[in-house]
């Protein structure tokens, strides 16, 4: 469930961070005239750059919360189709979201003149200026978008935090995902306020603090997902991640071929996990059989919460017991057998 896909956005997504930064580095001294293309093209990068990056994290953070939290999904997959219809409608709201803003109030170049400084050795005034990108309500546009990002965050921190404790092999790479997602969550709480409050004049401090928490993120991020990829590659080579799945089976089931994720087999994945959940139950069970009988257990077990297959199957077993058959010298019950059946 490594979602190959989702990876590939977030690859993209973090492609675009980086240009972002080059963007926001154009001055002067590379064009003679900054156009005002520039303003939007570096604001729409780093947006965009962020939704599709993290929007895929939070994607894929929702599926595996889904998987083991929702207990009224049973039979239906959460297939890369879904997380990217997410990652997309994301985007969607983002391009017109930004098309308001260009369209509405608009960025423009403004210049900008610096504190004079007068040199009485040479009679000459200087007058620095530098270059900024300014609308009429620029501050009201970008809390909006700092808003939506940040409810964003918040909901990834959220499933991130709830899903902290999964280990299963088909999920390898959720801890990752959660690192991420803590990751950004840092780099965005000391960057923001950093760089908004700070003066303007200091363009230099401002554009290397600006960048070093865009280049830091994405480059953690990056490592996150991939580098333990690519160490399999190198250890083990091409096949550990073709296009295959490994889910908790038993010993003698191999891995088969999947498509472009497992999320097909979500709903398998759910039995399995439920049936480790049981083993506590079936434990209590068999206490409960050698202190107070068969049919007793069997009652109480009937009356318990019955949530997965394994639990509708065991059921009906003790349902279907032919008249005049006892049970004895029970040492387990599962979704299959009822051990040991005596004939009177």
């Amino acid at each position: 469930m490594s979602s190959p896909n989702m990876n590939t956005l977030i690859s993209i997504g973090c492609s675009l961070a980086y240009i972002s930064v080059i963007l926001r580095g154009i001055n002067g001294s590379i064009l003679k005239e900054p156009l005002n293309i520039m303003c939007n093209l570096s604001t729409w990068s780093l947006s965009l750059a962020f939704t599709l990056s993290f929007g895929s994290l939070f994607s894929k953070t929702w599926r595996v919360y889904v998987i083991f939290t929702n207990k009224a999904v049973k039979r239906k997959a959460i297939k890369d189709i879904h997380l990217v219809g997410i990652v997309v409608c994301l985007l969607f709201l983002d391009v017109l979201f930004l098309s308001l803003w260009a369209g509405l109030d608009p960025q423009k170049v403004r210049r900008r003149d610096l504190l004079k400084e007068y040199d009485e050795n040479t009679d000459v005034l200087r007058i620095p200026y530098i270059y900024t990108c300014e609308a009429r309500h620029k501050a009201y546009w970008l809390t909006a978008i700092y808003s939506s990002k940040g409810l964003l965050l918040m909901f990834g921190i959220f499933f991130a935090w709830q899903t902290r404790k999964v280990t299963l092999v088909a999920l390898n790479d959720s801890k990752e995902i959660g690192l991420c997602v803590y990751n950004v969550m840092v780099m965005a709480a000391v960057g923001v306020p950093v760089v908004n409050f700070m003066d303007s004049e200091q363009v230099d401090i401002l554009y290397g603090l600006e960048a070093t928490c865009i280049i830091l993120c994405t480059t953690v991020t990056l490592l996150l997902v991939f580098a333990s990829k690519m160490y399999s590659i190198y250890q083990y080579g091409d096949h550990m991640t073709g296009n295959r799945r490994v889910v908790p089976s038993d010993d003698n089931q191999k891995p088969g071929p999947s498509n472009s994720s497992a999320a097909g087999n979500v709903d398998h994945l759910k039995c399995k996990v439920e049936m480790i959940k049981l083993n506590d139950r079936i434990q209590k069970l068999q206490v409960a059989l050698n202190r107070a009988g068969f049919q007793d257990a069997a009652i109480a077990f009937k009356n318990d919460d019955i949530e997965t297959i394994e639990d509708i199957a065991t059921v009906d077993l003790v349902e279907n017991v032919p008249p005049g058959v006892l049970w004895t010298n029970v040492e387990s019950i599962n979704s299959k057998t009822l051990a040991n059946p005596v004939t009177e």
